[in-house]
């Protein structure tokens, strides 16, 4: 909650809730955060590339422990088939090389 009626936002006027660490949802990670630099300017924290990145490389190594087995692979995740097929022709797409 920002509580300012200024055209500045400073620590003070933030309100925040604390979440403990094991609630947080993977779908909380992918939006990118809005923070401020040293310079009190707003950036924005790809957090959501690096997710995409982990995403990927948890699919590729099941894929590999999986010797290829594209089922297998859904199953362990708990994806469908269909959405593997797809984040898989994703990953494809980004140049990225996957197992046999």
């Amino acid at each position: 909650l920002i509580l300012n009626d200024g055209q500045e936002i400073t620590p003070n006027d933030l309100i925040l809730e604390s979440v403990p660490e094991s609630e947080h949802a993977i779908s909380q990670i992918t939006e990118p955060m809005i923070t401020a630099n040293q310079d009190g300017n707003a950036t924005i924290d790809l957090l959501g590339n690096e997710l995409k990145q982990q995403e990927n490389q948890i699919i590729i190594d099941t894929l590999a422990a999986c010797n290829g087995s594209r089922k297998a692979v859904a199953e362990k995740l708990g994806i469908s088939p269909r959405t593997l097929r797809y984040k898989l022709a994703k990953i494809r797409d980004q140049g990225i090389e996957l197992p046999a």
